[in-house]
């Protein structure tokens, strides 16, 4: 007699058949159910992949948007210098910095009433004490500029000039003297605003107008980047920039009435005046000197800083 709780013999064989018909229907839902799985992380795959793609279109619109606007914005500072390295006394006032530029000024062979403005760029109390700002100098026409380049070799010991660079291009500079003092690339230089670079003396001088550039130049060359140099994305600090120029805007109050009427036609007539003023003013210079500005000078300070563009002057005209 079998014990109590025991299967008997005789229903093993129903039993085995039980339990396989229900391992065979697990593993058809099973396989059902990873079928499924598969499908939705495909289709979200799919989705993933066609949202990267959108964003890398509307990435390369931005970028090419604001590389845009950013040369426009170093095609007005053509006529424009920095000089680096001249003391800043405390307290210093627009006429005493246009004073010390005119002296060094006289030294290049630059007469003073070739210019239209100065003043240093950068904040004060951001910038250390031992060092000075540069003097952003706007010239009347492009001659006295390739001149101040041409005698720049009779500056004062310290004293150094040059380009006026756009906030991206100053980054872009940066990044291209970290590789520099890392050994790989040879030298770089700003020529009217445009940088360039080579990897080797007496090698072509490769454009740069973007952070890409700097990874193209390499790569193709086969040169390995060490793991503590960081190139950054063009995107990335275009966006910095823009945000930071957002930031420095000072909001706008608006009038009602007739009277914002009459300020908006004002002010629509008097930046008509100044453009023209300026604008006639550029072209009877200009007509004078066909040299092409831009004397070659290899090398810019790391401590170029950012400036917003320089206006222009009010026009006599009413």
């Amino acid at each position: 007699m079998a014990p109590a709780g025991s299967i008997p013999p005789e229903d093993f064989g129903s039993l085995l058949k039980d339990l396989s018909d229900d391992f065979k229907l697990m593993r058809k839902e099973n396989n059902d159910n990873h079928t499924n799985t598969q499908l939705k992380l495909d289709k979200l795959t799919d989705n993933i992949r066609d949202l990267q793609d959108r964003v890398d279109v509307q990435e390369d619109f931005q970028i090419s948007s604001f590389l845009y606007h950013d040369a426009q914005a170093q095609f007005n500072r053509r006529g424009n210098i920095l000089l680096h390295g001249l003391e800043e006394i405390e307290n210093e006032t627009v006429e005493d910095c246009r004073e010390i530029t005119t002296e060094i000024l006289s030294n290049l062979c630059v007469n003073e009433n070739f210019v239209d403005i100065v003043h240093r760029i950068g904040d004060r109390a951001s910038t250390p004490a031992d060092k000075s700002r540069p003097i952003a100098v706007k010239f009347i026409g492009h001659l006295s500029r390739s001149i101040a380049f041409r005698n720049n070799a009779s500056l004062p010991i310290g004293c150094f000039i040059t380009d006026h660079l756009t906030p991206f291009r100053s980054e872009l500079l940066r990044c291209l003297k970290r590789l520099k003092s890392a050994d790989l690339i040879h030298n770089v230089r700003s020529f009217n605003g445009d940088l360039s670079a080579h990897l080797k003396d007496g090698d072509f001088w490769f454009p740069i107008n973007k952070f890409e550039d700097i990874k193209s130049l390499l790569f193709n060359a086969k040169v390995k980047i060490p793991d503590d140099v960081v190139i950054p994305h063009t995107f990335i600090i275009a966006r910095k920039i823009m945000n930071s120029d957002q930031s420095k805007r000072k909001p706008v109050a608006f009038k009602s009435g007739r009277r914002a009427q009459g300020a908006a036609a004002s002010s629509n007539r008097g930046g008509r005046g100044r453009g023209g003023g300026a604008h006639r003013g550029g072209r009877g210079r200009g007509t004078g000197g066909a040299v092409t500005n831009g004397a070659q000078h290899d090398s810019c300070p790391d401590e170029v800083q950012n400036a917003n563009n320089i206006p222009l002057r009010r026009s006599s005209r009413k």
